[in-house]
């Protein structure tokens, strides 16, 4: 008994089902497709972005904990503590800390470096 035969593009190994037909390989892949590596690439960097790293000093509650907390993951870990805690012209409370900046809150709620 004798096999059928098979077709050349079956031997090859390069059939392309979504085609119906021989597959044909671009011998520059990264050609062409520009715009969806350029996707890919930014997807790709936003998949190791730390959850806290778009948050900035206004966003944080007006507490001392929560400024503490957020210093200290700005610092890259190293503590940063309440050196001087006193009163400005205004009334408010200002807060020198040990990164050499005095933060102070504002009117809406929101921290502010102050000089």
């Amino acid at each position: 008994m004798t096999a059928a035969p098979v077709s050349s593009h079956r031997q090859q190994g390069t059939y392309d089902c979504r085609r119906g037909g021989p597959e044909t390989r671009n011998p520059r892949p990264w050609e062409g497709n520009k715009l969806q590596l350029a996707t890919s690439i930014d997807t790709m960097s936003r998949a190791f972005m730390k959850e806290s790293d778009d948050q900035w000093l206004s966003d944080i509650a007006p507490t001392l904990n929560a400024l503490i907390y957020f210093l200290t993951r700005e610092n890259n870990g190293v503590k940063v503590y309440l050196k001087k805690e006193g009163v400005d012209a205004m009334g408010k409370a200002r807060y020198e800390m040990s990164n050499g900046m005095c933060y102070i809150v504002g009117e809406d709620g929101k921290w502010m470096v102050v000089a």
